[in-house]
């Protein structure tokens, strides 16, 4: 259905955009701050992870931190339920954490479940924001 919808709209990159959009949804609730407290991009990132393990029918775990990246994992119970849109969708919104650290960033995804692989892989790179200087 995501693809049928994405085909209508002309847009391709709906899951990202959808997650993108999800994260602000809840920067506008005042959840900058709530992020802010776990004090750094990490912090925030694990905090995240712990919820959406919560959430959703993945586990998500941090896996590797270094002073401007991350790598988070993410594993459907059924691997047969992955599906694009729910990957899409996680690297959009996990690209726009680093914002409330006055970062910019960006993910790449370099392992899939819908590809074969034991694991989706999203790696996490970010800088500073040079109009927020």
């Amino acid at each position: 259905m995501a693809d049928a919808a994405a085909t209508v709209c002309g847009e391709h990159d709906m899951g990202r955009r959808l997650g993108q959009e999800a994260f602000w949804y809840g920067i506008e609730r005042n959840s900058a701050e709530f992020i802010r407290t776990e004090g750094s991009i990490a912090g925030g990132m694990e905090m995240f992870a712990r919820f959406a393990t919560k959430t959703t029918s993945r586990r998500f775990s941090v896996t590797e931190y270094g002073e401007s990246h991350l790598v988070v994992e993410a594993v459907f119970a059924d691997a047969s339920r992955a599906n694009r849109l729910a990957c899409d969708f996680t690297a959009g919104y996990y690209a726009e954490l680093p914002s409330v650290f006055q970062q910019l960033a960006s993910v790449v995804e370099t392992a899939c479940q819908i590809a074969g692989d034991p694991v989706c892989r999203f790696h996490l790179s970010w800088r500073p924001d040079p109009s927020r200087a």
